[in-house]
Order: structure tokens, then C-alpha cells, then sequence
């Protein structure tokens, strides 16, 4: 169809050149400048018509693709529907299985805040029970007075008293070395 549009007018010109030209064997001026412009339409018209040629293969080569099922397109489709639905069945059961799990791991944390509890609670009875044995063991030592003067240490005086310095840390509860001009100290006796 698009070729007719071309190709009648075509006919139609070439058939008037030869009619105009067929009586003299020379051409005119004028009428070389026509047949250049006649050949140049004619050398355009025969590009259009290439191009449209092409264009028009282009274009029954993408309608016979459209035409015709494509069947590895469709089994391709078809598995990826199946992968769709496979990974959406695991996303479901993923999502209960993390939810039980949320389940799981608040009821432990709740468990171990009360063992936290309890624990704090035990080692706060470790603690007076320590000082009571230690108050009872004190009680049952006898032991005497010792006011702390100016430059005594705990080594002094336990070497005065023929003590260790631990049993005297032990006996008046200190935990540390440091001792003050004044202090009373409670010197066990042997």
C-alpha cells in the first residue's frame, strides 16, 4: 500500500519526461535542470522507499513476536509464580516461627530478672550472715583496747602485740591499711 503512493506518482512523471523528450534529441536548459530535479525526487523517493521497506519488516517481525505465544516466556512465568508462592509460604512460616521465638525470649527475660532478684536477695543474706559469724567469733575472743598513736601502722602494732596483721584487719573489720591517730583498736589476746 505504501509502495502504491510512491510508485503511481513516479510512473506518472516518468511516463510525462518521456513524452516531452521523445520529439527532440536534445534537451534545453531548462529541462536539464528539471531532469536533475526529477532524478533527485526520484533518488529521495527510492530512500523513502527503502526506509519504509525496512520499517515495515521491523514492524511484522514485532507483530509475528506479539502474534505467537511465546511458550518459554510462559514456562518461565509459570516457575516464577511457583517461586513466588514457595518463598511466600516460608515468609508465612518464618514469621510464625519469630513470633514464637519473641514469645520464648520475653518469658526468659522475665525468668532471669527474677533469678536477677533472688540472687540479690542471697547475697545480701551471704553478707549479714558474714558479719554476724564474724560478730560471734569476735565475741568469743577476748580482747582489749588499743588507741592508735601518732606514727603507728598495722604492722607495728601487730609486731607489738605478736599479732599478723591479717588476724588484726580480720578482728576490728577493716579493709584496708589505713589507720588514724585516735582510732581504738581491738587487739585479740592469746
Amino acid at each position: 500500500m505504501i509502495y502504491a503512493i510512491y510508485f503511481i506518482p513516479l510512473c506518472l512523471l516518468l511516463a510525462s519526461c518521456a513524452s516531452t523528450g521523445a520529439g527532440s534529441s536534445r534537451y534545453h536548459g531548462e529541462d536539464l535542470v528539471v531532469l536533475r530535479e526529477i532524478r533527485e525526487d526520484i533518488a529521495e523517493l527510492k530512500h523513502s522507499l527503502s526506509n519504509t521497506q525496512v520499517e515495515l519488516q521491523i514492524l511484522e517481525e514485532q507483530y509475528d513476536c506479539l502474534a505467537t505465544p511465546d511458550q518459554n516466556r510462559e514456562s518461565q512465568v509459570s516457575a516464577l509464580e511457583k517461586k513466588i508462592s514457595s518463598l511466600s509460604s516460608y515468609v508465612t512460616t518464618a514469621h510464625k516461627h519469630l513470633n514464637e521465638c519473641s514469645s520464648k525470649l520475653a518469658t526468659l527475660e522475665k525468668t532471669v530478672e527474677q533469678q536477677k532478684a533472688a540472687l540479690n536477695e542471697v547475697t545480701q543474706m551471704k553478707s549479714s550472715l558474714q558479719t554476724l559469724i564474724h560478730s560471734l567469733q569476735n565475741e568469743d575472743k577476748p580482747c582489749r583496747s588499743y588507741k592508735v598513736r601518732e606514727r603507728d601502722s598495722l604492722g607495728k602494732i601487730a609486731k607489738m602485740h605478736g599479732i599478723s596483721v591479717a588476724v588484726l584487719k580480720e578482728t576490728n573489720q577493716l579493709s584496708c591499711d589505713t589507720i588514724f591517730p585516735g582510732q581504738e583498736l581491738k587487739i585479740p589476746v592469746r
